[in-house]
């Protein structure tokens, strides 16, 4: 009881410190060099690598579709099919696309896995389901192509390889353990779980409140 006790405790203080953290941090979340195109390989590759884990947004839903996928048993091919998602909606973008509200809906896709984690379902996933993951990949790639749009060629695959192989091996760490949630040795408790969905929801929220204009 008391360490149960102790781990809500916990979880409050760490969800009151992320929110307060998170409201300087929206500003920031989509310009990981500043909001400078990059103009090498060098810069596309370090500004790819770091795009989805210095966006909050895109960190919580990548971080949360990885466990989804090992808990619900879609299996390491949902991640695969964001990533490929993730990269048409980039190319969607830098071809002239224009997506009204995107970023609306990439927090909005946030909040919609946290809510999908917080169920805490052990029942195998749908791919209707999967196809609307794929469709919040299309999303956060439109939102990702916005740190390249102006560059040349190269920086921009380097980008791209640089979000493909993050986000992937961020995805696959998550899926990896959510597989093992179910086990009775498992390091992922439902807790834990909840937590995890409790915190996403909650980067999903203050990113809606941003885009709406409720904060500033």
């Amino acid at each position: 009881m008391y360490q149960r006790s102790f781990m809500i405790t916990a979880a409050t203080r760490t969800i009151v410190v992320l929110t307060t953290a998170l409201l300087p941090a929206v500003a920031w979340a989509h310009h990981p060099m500043g909001g400078t195109a990059p103009a090498t390989f060098m810069q596309g590759l370090l500004s790819g690598i770091g795009h989805p884990i210095l966006g909050p947004d895109h960190l919580a839903f990548i971080v949360g579709l990885g466990l989804l996928a090992g808990i619900a048993g879609f299996g390491p091919r949902l991640p695969a099919l964001f990533v490929a998602a993730m990269a048409t909606g980039l190319g969607l973008h830098i071809a002239g696309l224009d997506i009204p509200l995107v970023e609306l809906l990439v927090a909005g896709s946030v909040v919609l896995i946290g809510l999908a984690l917080w169920r805490q379902r052990t029942e195998r996933g749908n791919w209707l389901e999967g196809g609307a993951f794929a469709l919040a990949g299309l999303f956060h790639g439109y939102v990702f192509a916005e740190a390249v749009i102006g560059s040349e060629a190269t920086p921009i695959a380097a980008y791209v390889t640089g979000l493909v192989a993050t986000q992937l091996t961020i995805a696959l760490a998550a899926y990896a353990l959510g597989r093992t949630s179910t086990e009775a040795t498992a390091r992922l408790t439902p807790a834990l779980v909840r937590i995890a969905a409790a915190l996403i929801l909650i980067v999903g929220l203050v990113f809606i409140a941003s885009g709406s204009g409720l904060i500033a």
